[in-house]
This record gives structure tokens, sequence and C-alpha cells, in this order.
């Protein structure tokens, strides 16, 4: 597991588990951390799991973790399944809140 992790501890944490949705992420992105900011007065991460896609999302991830405070980056190395990779998501979130949502939502 590669992860980006930032030194604050956010009000809210959003999982989500994201296998097959490279075509989706820059939205998925953009709508979810505005969604986070109106609510959150900008105290919040989310936390992208790469569950071992085979379309490749892990670059814009990473890309997307190295520019923003509030993504946090996490890779595995396989396809794990939803479950598993909901797990991971959930063992390194920091939130006093935690909100799990599917990336095709």
């Amino acid at each position: 597991m590669h992860q980006h992790q930032t030194d604050y501890t956010p009000a809210i944490s959003v999982v989500i588990p994201c296998f097959n949705e490279q075509d989706n992420l820059k939205n998925l992105v953009e709508r979810v951390v505005a969604a986070c900011a109106d609510v959150s007065t900008g105290s919040f991460e989310i936390v992208l799991v790469n569950d071992g896609s085979k379309d490749k999302p892990w670059p814009m991830i990473a890309d997307f973790a190295d520019n923003s405070q509030y993504i946090v980056a996490v890779n595995l190395a396989r396809n794990y399944g939803h479950q598993l990779a909901l797990n991971a998501g959930l063992q390194i979130c920091r939130g006093d809140i935690v909100m799990v949502m599917d990336a095709d939502s």
C-alpha cells in the first residue's frame, strides 16, 4: 500500500474505493471536494483507494494527493475487492466523522 498523507486531523473523512474509475475520477474529486468544503470549513480529507484498477487511475490519484492538502492516496498492489479496499481506507482515515461512498456514485 502506498499513501500520501497530511499532518492535520480533519473533521470529516470521505473514503472512496476506486476500481476502473479513471474516466470518472476528475469529476468525482471536484464534486466531493466542493461538497466537503461547503460543510466543513476546510477541515476534511478524501481518501481515494485504488483497488488494483486495470485502467491505470493511480497516476491521477497520486497527482491529486500531491496537489491538494485534502486528498489522501492509497494504492493497493492488486485488486482485493470492494470490502478490503474500503477497509484499507478506513484504517488510515482520521476524521471525527467518516463517510463512505462508491466512486461510481
